[in-house]
Order: structure tokens, then sequence, then C-alpha cells
């Protein structure tokens, strides 16, 4: 194991023994050396998001994401970042670039709701816009993906339960529509 190695695996048994500051040194004195090490950008970007200065982190964090981007915990740890950071709607957009390369899984959905209800708000309209774009496009797999995200981010907006209707109603799945129509008109308060 070369000496750059050492010194990143005893940074990272000092982190998870808690010992932050000495953690912090030897993660900066391996990226002195070797500035694109993936692991320890993550490590020491966790590391500050941990400590209360996300947007210390950040840097570090997309680093490691644009050294190893096929490594999703790369990538959630980024938007958990941004998230803290207090951009949600950043945290989403970095999520749906995870999605597009991807990255799937239960993490992953809980962070989207996460970042979606600090944002408070709704689907975009430029994800409305591309729901109805790959409806009428008779891309229906890809719209049916797309409105069943929005319902599991966003369960009380109706739009995204209206859409997956449609576009199970156009997959002739109409019992599943049916059930959809109901659910939105029953339990989904519109605002």
């Amino acid at each position: 194991m070369s000496e750059i190695e050492q010194t990143a695996s005893r940074a990272l048994a000092h982190h998870r023994k808690g010992l932050l500051m000495l953690a912090e040194q030897l993660y900066r004195r391996v990226l002195q050396a070797e500035p694109g090490h993936a692991d320890v950008n993550h490590n020491l970007g966790v590391l500050l998001t941990q400590t209360g200065k996300p947007h210390a982190g950040l840097p570090y964090l997309k680093s490691a994401v644009e050294a190893v981007p096929s490594h999703g915990q790369y990538w959630l740890d980024y938007a958990d970042c941004v998230l803290a950071a207090g951009r949600p709607r950043g945290a989403m957009a970095i999520i749906d670039d995870a999605i597009r390369r991807g990255l799937r899984g239960e993490a992953l959905d809980a962070l989207r709701v996460r970042a979606a209800a600090r944002a408070n708000t709704g689907p975009t309209p430029d994800e409305l816009i591309e729901l109805t774009g790959l409806f009428y496009a008779n891309r229906h797999t890809e719209a049916e993906a797309g409105a069943r995200r929005i319902t599991t981010t966003w369960p009380e907006h109706a739009v995204g339960w209206k859409a997956l209707g449609a576009v199970l109603s156009a997959q002739g799945r109409l019992e599943e529509a049916i059930s959809v129509s109901h659910n939105t008109s029953t339990s989904v308060s519109v605002r």
C-alpha cells in the first residue's frame, strides 16, 4: 500500500472514531498530493457536511462524483450536502441527474422526498412539460415512470395522479387507471 493510501486509510479510521479534526488534516494531506482522489474528496466532503459546513464540503463531493460518476453513494452524499446547504431544488436536480445515469434505490427515493418537502413545492414546470411531451410522443413507459416519480415525491399534488391515470389509460391498463383516478378524487388534496 502506498503512503497516500496509508494516510487515506488512517484518515478514514479517525473519521469513523469521531476524531474529525485529525481526519480532516489527513484528508487534506492526501488531497495535496493527489487532488483527484475520489474517496478522499468524498470523505472530506461528508466530514465537512457532518460538522455543519456543507458549503465547504460541496466542491469535494462534486469532485468525487465527477471522478467516479458510477458510484451511487457519491451522488447520494453530494445531493444530501446540497440539501444541507439549503438548496433543495439543487439537491433534486442532482438526484434527477443520478436517476438519468441509472442510479435507483430506496435511499435515493427517500432523499428526493426530503428535498421536495424542504422545497415545499410541487413538480417544476420543466418536469410537467417533459412529462407532457413524453405522453404526446407516445413514450408511455417513460411518461409512466415520470408520473410515478411525481406521485411519490409530491403525493398531495393531483397533477401527478392525473398524468399517471392518463398514461395508464393510453396503455390500455384501464383498471389501474380507474384505481388511480379514484385515489385522486378521494385522498389527494389539490393546492
